[in-house]
C-alpha cells in the first residue's frame, strides 16, 4: 500500500488479482432480480409479443387445474 501523509493513496497489486477485481466489478456493475429483466424485450417486435401473451391467456383458459380433494 502507497501513503501519503499517512493515508492510504494507491495499491500494488498483481495482473491476475486486478484482473480478478475488474470481474467482481463488472459483475457487481450488473442490475440483479428484478431490475435485470429492464430492457429484456427490448429487441421483440410489439405483434411477436402480443402473439406469446395471447398464447398464454389462451393456454390458461384451457387449463382446467387439477383435482383437489378435501377431507371433511
Amino acid at each position: 500500500i502507497i501513503e501519503r501523509r499517512g493515508k492510504p493513496l494507491a495499491a500494488l497489486v498483481s495482473v491476475e488479482d486486478l484482473e480478478r477485481l475488474e470481474q467482481d466489478r463488472e459483475a457487481s456493475l450488473r442490475p440483479q432480480g428484478a431490475l435485470a429483466l429492464v430492457g429484456a424485450w427490448r429487441d421483440v417486435e410489439d405483434r411477436d409479443l402480443e402473439g406469446a401473451i395471447q398464447e398464454i391467456y389462451s393456454q390458461r383458459e384451457k387449463d382446467l387445474g387439477h383435482l383437489v380433494e378435501l377431507d371433511p
